[in-house]
Order: structure tokens, then sequence, then C-alpha cells
């Protein structure tokens, strides 16, 4: 077994001769490890199948794949026969097309997305084999066709392609000129497709003129664009309003990328062209290319490229000409731009503020004007009466309610008893009142301790058994969209974004979005990657504050950065889910570093169930002590600053003994801001993050939260199987506060966040409907989390004074200290062995100090975190603050 776990570690990085990869293979078939793992692929318990399947797809023999064949017949379980599958794939992908395109007669969707991929590469014996879905009229297996159609190119599957553009089955259509786009893009030339009844399919074929790249086809797109404007359009139409025309602008715009030697030509239409629609539009396609106009500035054709530079600036198309002044060292020729700029001003007046937002304060003074900040937006957040009034009755019944209770009890006694005796009684009661409510919360987090361990042990098997060929395999994982909102950022956001950048992951982008900075924040990531300020569409299925530019580099294809008005975390994710294309988002902060492969580990709960995943996370560590070079982390350290430490020893505890746990329970309610992974669509349909600009109307400060809460609460009322999963072993590190007054801000914030997202969706606490999450998981977080420290702050101070009094006896300091303390420092010692097991990054003298920390948080800090969270909330009673600000020292580099 050894020696498998080394070869299947082995294959994973280094290409092993044949000879080599053979003998090994014979040394393991030689001993009981394979027949052990063909038994196992009939095992009652699904990790032992999965984990068989995975090993025996290392070593290749025909009795290998007969056991597979027979297991993967009967195998019941989708996620199970999906590992099966690639296991035969990878073993004899030609012999096991046949059956695993029987597979999918009656498969399921999450089964069918996932092995689809695989017979899509399978080439030639697919064909073979799928020429009995010609006829099929079942749409998956046609649309399965369609795409395999557009790539392999054999005669009947371009005939079928072509039968099915005017198929009325939703989606058909579209599917099938797509893949006539991918391969015959010749065919969609014709009229029959460019005037298309289907807006889709039309789409598709105007866009597969731009592949001719011949004056012949942007003739024909000229030719379209001039019939999307006809002169009985009212010139006030915004050429925006035509979704055709912005089409056949995308098809020109990627002809011009790949044959720049056509420029000319649309200059010559776009001076011929008197309709102000069509002037507009070839306008932003001659903006994409305007240095070529630069260029001839210096040259014979300057009065021919003045025209033309001066006629796109006047149509408001300034993004590229700005960045190229900024850019450019060539004075001769930043003056002659500048002379076509003062016309266009003449023009449209309207340029002026884009040039005194964003040129640069040298070149604006060669233009007589000033630079021009963006004006700051001010947030008014509206006061909540019916969260005042709610609150305030917690409140009462939080202090009241004790003694209220203590009086009705000891009504007896009252006039009879000396006030001292009833004060040093009711102390003791309280004391007794502590011990039980201290251990009953204990007792509740050694339970989800317990599950958490289960859970950390299930989730490392479960890692161990998916392979990187199995995680890289197309299909296999979904696409990823990377939104990292920055807000003051400037010390950090260099060393962020090379980390996010160099992650481990097939399909990602990111999409940095800089929330109205007051720092240097956006001038350095302009500056450090060179970008240029671009004119892209977004589709704004979300509402969020104005976007201000959208920033792009060529040589960073995955990188984007939004930079927008001030709205807010909240605003900010929504802008850059606007933004995004893929199918999942990531929600990073800006400050936080990934490992490299822990976006792998996040999305890979996908593969665990066949409900759909709407939500996962990870672990946040501290990354205060911990060396940072080019955004990796080059050595991994405790923090040296002492509050930082004790919230190392918080974090550790609250990820590995509560939300491990929780997910364990399928109860988890919150994924971190720092680190969250959430399916795109899914946020849509439920409003995005909550915003004042959105559908619900309102702000709030635990935006994390609350959209794990939305969407539970959606899903269970939709009837939708759903996941929410949180990954043991995937970290991200991010810079946590080393200062009292901003942690104490943090601590706030968090509580304010909690109340509201309790008030909001108090709908669910203790709702049967909801299943766990309302049984469960609202009524811990509204008992312990939010009535909690009202609880603990009064109990603190009747233990003091009851200490004073002598009234504590040695039989309630000892139940005290073991449900309070013992209790606490226990569960914080197995979260950290949790850890250590998992990651072991710190050193035997670092445990030792957190072992310590775990200790002596107890006497100090863990009694002003609970006075923290009751400032919490009574700051949610008063007027909503925001977040709040909290300054950065930034990471510890090499040098």
């Amino acid at each position: 077994q050894l020696l498998l776990d080394c070869f299947i570690g082995l294959r994973q990085s280094v290409d092993l001769s044949r000879e080599t990869e053979a003998e090994i293979v014979h040394a393991l078939s030689q001993g009981r490890t394979v027949p052990r793992l063909r038994r196992a692929l009939r095992s009652r318990r699904v990790i032992h199948r999965i984990e068989a399947t995975t090993q025996l797809s290392y070593l290749p023999s025909q009795q290998t794949t007969d056991a597979l064949k027979a297991a993967f017949v009967a195998e019941r379980k989708p996620t199970v026969k999906y590992r099966m599958a690639v296991a035969l794939h990878e073993i004899d992908p030609d012999d096991s097309v046949a059956l695993l395109l029987a597979s999918l007669d009656q498969a399921g969707t999450w089964y069918f997305d996932r092995v689809a991929p695989l017979l899509l590469d399978s080439g030639r014996p697919f064909f073979e084999a799928s020429r009995r879905l010609i006829g099929s009229g079942d749409p998956r297996m046609q649309r399965l066709l369609i795409e395999f159609a557009g790539r392999y190119p054999e005669r009947s599957l371009r005939n079928y392609l072509l039968s099915k553009v005017d198929d009325t089955v939703p989606g058909i259509a579209v599917a099938a000129a797509t893949s006539l786009a991918q391969l015959y893009p010749e065919t969609l030339a014709s009229d029959a497709f460019l005037h298309h009844a289907n807006d889709e399919v039309r789409r598709i074929a105007i866009g597969s003129l731009a592949n001719a790249h011949s004056r012949a086809a942007l003739e024909q797109l000229l030719n379209l664009l001039k019939e999307e404007f006809p002169q009985t359009v009212s010139a006030t139409r915004s050429p925006s309003s035509s979704i055709a025309a912005i089409n056949i602008g995308s098809a020109i715009a990627e002809m011009l990328r790949r044959e720049p030697g056509l420029v000319p030509m649309v200059a010559q239409a776009f001076a011929a062209s008197d309709d102000p629609m069509i002037r507009s539009t070839l306008a932003d396609l001659l903006a994409l290319r305007i240095q070529f106009y630069f260029v001839l500035l210096l040259g014979r054709y300057r009065d021919h490229a003045h025209e033309v530079i001066k006629a796109v600036l006047a149509q408001g198309k300034a993004s590229e000409t700005i960045a190229f002044l900024n850019r450019n060292r060539n004075v001769e020729l930043e003056n002659e731009i500048l002379a076509c700029a003062r016309e266009a001003l003449t023009l449209d007046r309207g340029l002026e503020d884009e040039f005194r937002h964003y040129l640069d304060p040298r070149i604006l003074a060669k233009l007589d004007l000033e630079p021009l900040e963006f004006a700051k937006e001010i947030r008014i957040e509206p006061r909540e009466k019916h969260k005042l009034a709610y609150l305030t009755v917690l409140l009462v019944i939080a202090v009241l309610g004790i003694p209220a209770v203590f009086i009705v009890q000891h009504h007896g006694l009252l006039g009879q008893t000396s006030p001292v005796d009833l004060l040093r009684q009711y102390v003791v009661e309280w004391n007794y009142l502590m011990i039980f409510y201290s251990g009953g919360l204990q007792l509740i987090t050694m339970i989800i301790l317990g599950f958490a361990i289960v859970g950390a042990r299930k989730q490392t098997r479960s890692w161990q058994a998916k392979p990187m060929s199995l995680l890289y395999r197309p299909g296999a994982l979904p696409s990823v969209s990377i939104i990292a909102p920055a807000f003051n950022e400037e010390a950090t956001i260099v060393e962020s974004v090379n980390s996010l950048l160099s992650i481990n992951y097939p399909n990602f982008e990111l999409i940095v979005v800089n929330d109205g900075s007051a720092d240097a924040t956006m001038n350095r990531l302009i500056e450090i990657f060179e970008l240029d300020k671009i004119d892209r569409v977004v589709d704004a299925q979300l509402a969020t504050r104005p976007i201000r530019g959208i920033y792009h580099n060529p040589l960073y294809p995955q990188l984007l950065i939004v930079d927008k008005a001030n709205g807010g975390k909240a605003d900010s994710l929504n802008a850059g889910i606007n933004v995004s294309k893929k199918e999942y988002f990531c929600g990073i902060d800006a400050d936080s570093l990934l490992e490299s492969d822990s976006m792998l580990k996040v999305a890979a709960g996908s593969l665990d169930s066949e409900a759909e995943m709407v939500a996962s996370g990870g672990n946040i560590y501290p990354i205060n002590g911990c060396t940072v070079d080019h955004g990796a982390i080059t050595k991994i350290a405790l923090p040296k600053s002492s509050l930082a430490r004790f919230q190392t020893v918080e974090y550790i505890r609250a990820f590995m003994a509560g939300r491990i746990g929780w997910s364990y329970l399928n109860s988890l309610l919150i994924i971190s801001g720092a680190f969250g992974l959430f399916k795109r669509d899914r946020v849509i349909e439920v409003g995005g993050y909550l915003t004042e600009a959105g559908r619900y109307g309102k702000d709030t400060v635990g935006e994390d939260m609350e959209l794990v809460v939305r969407l539970r609460r959606d899903m269970v009322e939709a009837g939708v199987p759903h996941t929410i999963n949180y990954a043991a072993n995937a970290n991200c590190w991010t810079e946590v506060p080393e200062d009292l007054s901003v942690l104490h801000r943090q601590r706030d914030r968090w509580q304010r966040g909690l109340i509201d997202i309790e008030f909001f969706h108090r709908k669910l606490i203790l709702n049967p409907r909801y299943r766990t999450v309302g049984l469960l998981g609202m009524p811990y977080f509204f008992i312990f989390e939010t009535l909690g420290p009202l609880i603990e702050v009064q109990g603190y101070l009747m233990i003091v004074l009851g200490a004073m009094t002598g009234v504590i006896n040695l039989t309630i300091a000892l139940a005290l200290f073991l449900t309070i303390i013992l209790w606490g420092v226990l569960v914080s010692m197995i979260s950290l062995y949790l850890t250590e097991k998992e990651t072991n990054y710190f050193a035997r003298g670092e445990v030792g100090t957190l072992i310590w920390y775990a200790i002596i948080e107890n006497f100090g800090y863990r009694q002003l975190a609970s006075f923290w969270r009751v400032s919490g909330y009574f700051s949610a009673m008063r007027k909503p603050k925001g977040w709040g600000k909290m300054s950065r020292k930034g990471f510890a580099t090499t040098t």
C-alpha cells in the first residue's frame, strides 16, 4: 500500500518511462493489494469504493478493467459512478465509450454534465458509438451530439447541425449554430442565418463573419449595421438599444484585432455616414484602434489622421486616447494628439470631465484644465424602527428577566430578609446560572467538535482520493471568477493580486474592484500592472453604485480591474458579479492571500455530492508574522503581537471546531467574506449581496453570513437539494488587527452584522420548515451569539461580586473553572490538534506558545471580547455606522 501511494503521488508530478511504470505495476500486482481493491469496489462505504476506483486506475490490466466495468454497471450512486467512469476512460478510453454513453440514458443532471466531457474528448470511438443519437429525441443527447459535431469534422455531423439550426426545442438551435461557427463558419455567412428569426442564432452568425477577416466579410458587416439603423429611426435613439448593433460592433472589433489593415475601411465608412447611431458604433471600433492613427499624425497622412481622431473623441470615446497619452514619452506626438483633443473639446464639452478625471496633471496643464477628483459618495443608512423595538425587548428580557424570576421565586422572603442577604442569595443563584449556561454552551461546542473531527477526517480521505488528473479534467470542476473588493488596500494590494494570479486552478479570472479608495490603491494597480482603461459593456443584473472605469492589460489576460464609486464591500461584490463571466465566483478580501491549491480544495467539494453546491468556504489564518514574497508565503510564523496570537487561537477554534462541524450537520450559516465560493446564477436569483441599491433596499455589514442564510432560505423554499460546504484543508491568510481600538471596531461590526441578519431572517428561528437550519443553526446563533454576551457579561460581574462578598464556595468555584475555563481550553487544544494534523504549519515551540495563549485567553481576553460584543449590541440599536476603518501594515516581505 505504501508503494502504491508513492507511485500515485509520483505519477501526478513526474512522467515515468513505460519500462519503469510497467515494472512498478507488475510489482504491485503480485501481492494482495489489487485483489483487496477489487473487493473494495463492492464495499458498502462510499469512500472505500472511491478510493479503490482511484487506485485501480493506476494499475491497468484486463482483470482490473473487467472488475471496474462490473462495478460501474452495478453502481447506483452518481458520485461514485462518475469516478468509475473516469477510471475506465483513463485505462481504455476507446473501449469505455459505449459503456459510458449507455450510462447517460437515465442519468441525472449532475452525472450527465460530468461524464459528457469524457465522451467529447474521445474522437472517432464516440462518433462510431453516437450514430444512434442522430435520431434521438432526448434534448440532452441532442446537445451532446451537437457539441461533439463542433469538434469532430464529419459530413453527416455537419448536415445534422444544419438540420438543427431551425429546431424549436429551447437551446438546440443556438447550440447547433455555435458548433457550426466553430468548424464551419462559412456556412453561417448567408442571409438565412444573418437574418435568422432567432436572435441568438443571428448573433452567432454575425460573430462567425469575424473569422473571415476579409474585405468582403467586413463589407457584409457594415451593410448589416446600416440595416440596423435605417434613416427613419429617430436620431435620439441610443445605439445600445439595438442588441444586433452591439453584436455587429463586436464582430467588427474582433476582425480588426486579427487584421489591423482593415481599419481604414472602417474609417471610410465612419466618414461617409451621416447617421449618428452608425457613427457612434463605428467610433467605438475606431477608438479601440486609435493608436493606428496616432502613428499617422507624424507622417504624410497627418490631416486624415487628425480628422479621424477628432471625430472619435467628439463621439465621447476617449479612454484609449487618455491611456496612450499617460504612457507616451514623445512630446511631438503628444502635442499633435492634444491639438485634436482641443478641437474635440469644443464639439463635446462632456469630454472635459473624463480628461480631468483620468489624464496626467502635466498633460492637463497643456489643455488649461485642472485635475478633477471624484465626488465622495455619502451613504445615508436609515434607522430601522422595528429592529430597534425588537432589540429593546430582547435587552429588557436579558437584563431584567433573571431579576424578575428571582423576585417571583423568592417573593416570600421580601420584607423578611435583609437586602444584603437577598443580594448574597441573588449572586449565588447567578453563579449557578452561569455554571449551567457555560456548561450547556461547552457541551454543545464539544458535540459540534465531535462532528468536526468526523467531518475533517472524511474530507481528508475524500481529498486524497482526488488526483490532480481528475481535478484538471474538463468538466470536473466549475469555472471561477475571483472577486476581490479593495478599499484603501495600498499596503497589500500588489502582493494580494500576485498571489491570486498564481493560484492553481484550471479555469479562473481575477476581478479586483476598487471601491472608491481614498489612498493610492488604484494608482498602484495601474502602475505595477500597466493597465489601460477599456470600454466594456456590463450587464448590470444587480444594482450597484456607478462604475467609473474598467482596466485591463492583455499581458495579464485573467486580470480585470473595476474602479467604482464607494458603496461598501457588498456593493463592490455585486459589481464584480455583474462583470464576471464564470459559473462560480469567489469573494475574497483584497488583503488576503490564498494558498496555491486552496481554490481546488474548496471547489472539489462539488464532486462529493450530486446535490447542487451553492456555496463553499475555507479556513482563515492570520498572516501577521508570516513572510511574503511576490504574493507567496515563504515562511509561516506566529505573529509577534500578543493580540494577534489571541486571534490565531480564536480563528483555529472557530473554523476547526465550529464551521466544519456545522457543515457536517448541513447547518452551516456563515462563510467568511475573506474566502468564499458561491454559485453565480443562484446569487443573482436571490438578489446578490444585501445593499441599499439592491432588491431589498437595505445594507448590512454582515454581508457574508447574510448571503449564506438567504441562499439557504431560498433553496429550502424552492425545494432544491443543495449543499453548503466547508473545506477543512483549504486555507486563506489574512491580516488581523494588532491594535485594540481597531479590533474593538471589528468585533463591534461583526456583532452588528449578526444582529442585523437575525432580525432580517427571524422567520427561520425555530421554524421546522427550514429543517436543521431553522431548528439548530439559527437558534444557536440567537441564544449563544446574540443573547449570550448579555448573559456572560452579567455573569462575569456576578462572579467578581461573589468573590468580593465571599459567597462563592469551593463547589461553585470548581464548577465555574470547569465550565468556563477548562472545557474552553480543551476545545482550543483539540482544534489546534486538528489543525496541526492537517497542515503541520507551526514549529513545536510555536505550538507550545499557542497552547499557552489558549489557556491565558480565558483570563481577560475572552471577557474583553464579550464586552465588545455587548458594545456591538448597543451599536446596533443606534444609527448604522457602516464598516469603519481598518489600517493595514502590509505583509512582511523577504529582502
